[in-house]
């Protein structure tokens, strides 16, 4: 009995347990997370606004992005960084699994008669025959994934570029990913 009580109270390794679709899936914590993701008080879950238009500016201006450029965003959320990419005329996908995320996503691109095309899917499960200029997953996304995820996306990743297409990551650090 003492090895069993152990066992369950013994903490989990690293990339164990992959929680995050539990997580943004569940309708009462994916509109929590999804009050966070809008709100301009921390950079916790999102960065804030002011940040995200400088980041959107440097990004069409480093990768050369213009109204014939593709672009899929990977945990794309809310589109707080795709409807800003189709603001300026760039061909969007963004993929997410919170479809409560994605109704707001939806919701400010009608709004605002943007196009852009959002899909409610597991990016890990995402499939498809484009390919894209520039592949991003912004806000960490990428550090969150175990090892052998990060792997599955790094390899639909050079699937989905184009002839001199871009990965764009926003990670905590090389030494982060080189650690795991």
């Amino acid at each position: 009995m003492f090895d069993e009580l152990t066992n369950i109270n013994s903490k989990p390794k690293p990339f164990e347990f992959y929680t995050a679709e539990d997580l943004w899936t569940n309708e009462h914590t994916s509109k929590k997370m999804l009050e966070f993701l809008l709100g301009d008080a921390s950079d916790v879950s999102s960065r804030s606004s002011d940040f995200i238009d400088r980041s959107i500016s440097w990004i069409v201006d480093q990768f050369n992005l213009n109204p014939s450029s593709s672009l899929i965003d990977f945990g794309c959320g809310p589109g707080l960084y795709t409807n800003k990419f189709a603001e300026k005329g760039i061909n969007v996908i963004g993929v997410d699994f919170s479809k409560s995320s994605l109704d707001y996503a939806w919701q400010i691109a009608l709004n605002k008669n943007l196009n852009v095309e959002y899909i409610l899917e597991n990016y890990l499960e995402f499939k498809t025959k484009l390919q894209f200029d520039l592949v991003t997953m912004i806000m960490c996304d990428f550090s969150a994934l175990s090892p052998t995820q990060r792997k599955v996306m790094l390899g639909k990743y050079r699937n989905l570029l184009k002839p001199n297409g871009k990965i764009l990551l926003d990670i905590y650090s090389l030494n982060f990913c080189n650690a795991k």
